[in-house]
């Protein structure tokens, strides 16, 4: 097996491990969204559209640390790392490449989800959210 196979290899499966987590979060986001813009309550608080936007791209950055190196002990691919013609920095380049790239396509989500919920609630109530973009 050669290197770029390896690499090929590596990053299909850490790729793999984060798409559960990556669709949990977008599924949750999307449901808390759809609940905090369309369900009528009492007297709305302006920062709840928001609130599930900016809390994806946290939740994503406490499991995907968990995920990408505390699963390879309970999966038992260790072995099958240690067994790669790999260095150990290609591995940590991999695994690190793997999470930022997933945690841009959270905070992707989190921006379009935040444009489409400020757009709703600027019809809805005629003025927007255009205090929460500078949280983004």
């Amino acid at each position: 097996m050669n290197r770029n196979l390896a690499l090929r290899g590596l990053w299909w499966k850490e790729l793999r491990q984060l798409v559960p987590l990556v669709g949990l979060l977008v599924l949750v986001g999307v449901l808390l969204q759809v609940l905090a813009v369309l369900l009528p309550f009492g007297n709305r608080i302006p920062w709840r559209e928001a609130a599930a936007l900016l809390g994806m791209p946290g939740l994503f950055a406490a499991g995907v640390g968990a995920l990408l190196i505390g699963q390879e002990k309970e999966t038992r691919t260790l072995d099958w790392l240690r067994s790669l013609p790999l260095a150990a920095s290609d591995l940590v380049r991999t695994k690190l490449l793997v999470a930022l790239l997933g945690l841009t396509i959270v905070w992707t989500v989190s921006l379009v989800l935040g444009w489409a919920t400020d757009a709703w609630t600027m019809l809805r109530d005629g003025h927007g959210g255009e205090w929460i973009w500078p949280l983004h």
